[in-house]
């Protein structure tokens, strides 16, 4: 953990002081010229308005970053318009009228703090930062950093942040990594010509056993594939994985922030109605392997700049002996060759059936910058220390155990 002042200007001396809600000109720090101006967006309609340069900056910046796209973005700022908790805190860089770095933040409070963290925590997969190519991140991101520490929250809580990300490299050498740390299995596509080159990169010995797993299933019935972006099939796919979903967590005793709020199945729901319409910009995609015409897995995700982001997966339990979801990533990076795209980021947990097909596991961790005592001591304490050593101490319970303790703390 650094004070927070550490990071603001790293080329500079002195950090200027402003009153909440003050737009910034920063120039002459340190005697040499800032040329860009941080501004702090809240309300919903300035926000919005952004939408055409959001979109041009996201399509230049170089990185996974379809969590802070502006169709996302958009999607959920309109499905949370009547919600009165949500807070919105978009910090934007600006070089003359172009923008060239955006940060897409908001507001929570949990355990009795004040805490910014990213716009659609917990619902996100990683945070990044939006980041024309040729401008510093550093200097930017703290420039963002200083002007929020200015409006009195507990701590900025940067979640799942990709190594060798924009935001990563921002703040490298400056911030520390907090509490446990995890990785986001992926496979560069355009590495191999085809599926059929990517395929012989697998052990032999799993090729072997996945093709015998697939004779057992043969056996029961005939194996196909279905690819959906939208209309009602969509929709039933949606809602079936993440029925599975949570099934699966609740048979296993494992636990998910984004599962135990209500509002996710409200979002997924609005995210279903838009596939079965058609009505949205955003690239959906829904992949189901089936036994005759039961879905044994599936999964669905979205499309952006050429890169498969796979949000939910879910399997039929009943065929856990043929490693039904292992399986059907095989069928899922196929489909993803056949639509033309680069890369498959599986994103975390970095799960074993995943090791199997990946090719980069870059690690993924938070970032933590206290602002107050109780900020410090919720970071130091909390995702530091205490955290981790009950989560491992939790998942080495009985299951029986695990669910009593669920069932205890709600």
């Amino acid at each position: 953990m650094v004070d927070m002042t550490s990071i603001a200007f790293r080329d500079e001396q002195t950090s200027p002081v402003v009153s909440k809600g003050e737009q910034i000109d920063r120039l002459a720090l340190s005697g040499s010229a800032f040329p860009y101006e941080i501004k702090i967006y809240s309300s919903r309609e300035e926000i919005l308005a952004l939408g055409e340069c959001w979109q041009s900056l996201a399509h230049a910046s170089e990185s996974a970053d379809f969590f802070q796209s502006w169709e996302w973005c958009r999607e959920y700022l309109a499905h949370c318009k009547d919600d009165p908790d949500f807070v919105p805190l978009v910090a934007v860089a600006k070089h003359g009228n172009e923008i060239v770095a955006l940060l897409p933040l908001s507001v929570q409070s949990r355990y009795g703090l004040k805490l910014v963290t990213g716009l659609t925590e917990p619902f996100q997969q990683y945070t990044e930062l939006l980041i024309k190519p040729g401008f510093d991140g550093a200097k930017l991101s703290g420039a963002m950093i200083s002007e929020i520490k200015q409006r009195g929250f507990d701590l900025i809580h940067l979640g799942q942040v990709r190594d060798g990300s924009n935001l990563q490299l921002a703040l490298h050498g400056s911030v520390s990594g907090s509490g446990e740390v995890d990785a986001a299995p992926s496979v560069p596509l355009s590495q191999w010509k085809d599926f059929d080159e990517y395929f012989l990169t697998v052990k032999s010995k799993t090729r072997k056993n996945m093709r015998n797993a697939r004779n057992k299933l043969e056996k029961q019935g005939r194996i196909s594939h279905h690819v959906y972006k939208d209309g009602p099939e969509f929709a039933k796919l949606v809602h079936r994985t993440f029925v599975m979903r949570k099934q699966w967590l609740k048979e296993t005793g494992i636990t998910s922030r984004a599962f135990r709020e209500q509002q996710f199945e409200e979002f997924i729901d609005h995210i279903a109605q838009l596939g079965r319409s058609g009505s949205s910009d955003l690239q959906l995609i829904g992949m189901s392997m089936r036994l005759d015409d039961h879905p044994i897995a599936e999964q669905w995700g979205f499309i952006h700049k050429k890169r498969y982001y796979a949000f939910i997966s879910g399997w039929d339990m009943a065929y856990d002996f043929a490693s039904p979801g292992k399986l059907h990533l095989g069928e899922v990076i196929k489909a993803c060759y056949e639509e033309g795209l680069d890369s498959v980021d599986m994103m975390i947990p970095n799960v074993a059936y995943k090791q199997t097909w990946a090719r980069e596991t870059p690690e993924v961790k938070d970032y933590v910058l206290p602002m107050s005592f109780k900020g410090s001591l919720y970071g130091k304490l909390w995702l530091d220390l205490f955290r981790p050593v009950a989560k491992k101490a939790f998942y080495k319970l009985p299951l029986a155990w695990r669910e009593s303790v669920l069932a205890l703390v709600g």
